[in-house]
């Protein structure tokens, strides 16, 4: 059996009732790859299809005052790239590859700021 076509007015009109492209996938009868396909190449062809903020109704409230936090540390960076990285697990004597290609990452992104942020060391004698 051959799904029908599906026009992309009807995609974008059903957007409005239905903004959610596994919805879509599903009343129209095709795999949700072939419907986020179907939906970037709109987006790209200037149609408006927003998504909905479906994270907690409280997760806007912590992240806006996250600055006033009595830890909280202001970089003063107002643009630029902030590179972190975590659980490098070193050892004495030895550059694992993952160091070499943090290392890498920096010289080839240049960031305004490095953040290590623990679990950096093992200590299997403890």
């Amino acid at each position: 059996m051959v799904a029908r076509k599906v026009d992309d007015h009807e995609i974008v009109s059903s957007w409005e009732r239905n903004p959610s492209s596994t919805g879509l996938a599903k009343q129209f009868g095709m795999a949700k790859r072939t419907m986020d396909a179907r939906i970037a190449k709109l987006r790209a062809g200037g149609y408006p299809l927003p998504a909905p903020d479906v994270r907690s109704p409280h997760f806007g409230k912590d992240v806006i005052h996250l600055n006033k936090h009595p830890a909280a540390i202001n970089l003063g960076i107002e643009d630029g790239e902030v590179l972190i990285g975590s659980d490098s697990h070193y050892w004495p004597g030895i550059v694992s590859t993952a160091h070499k290609a943090f290392v890498e990452m920096v010289k080839d992104r240049k960031p305004k700021i490095i953040i290590k942020n623990g679990d950096e060391a093992d200590f299997p004698q403890i």
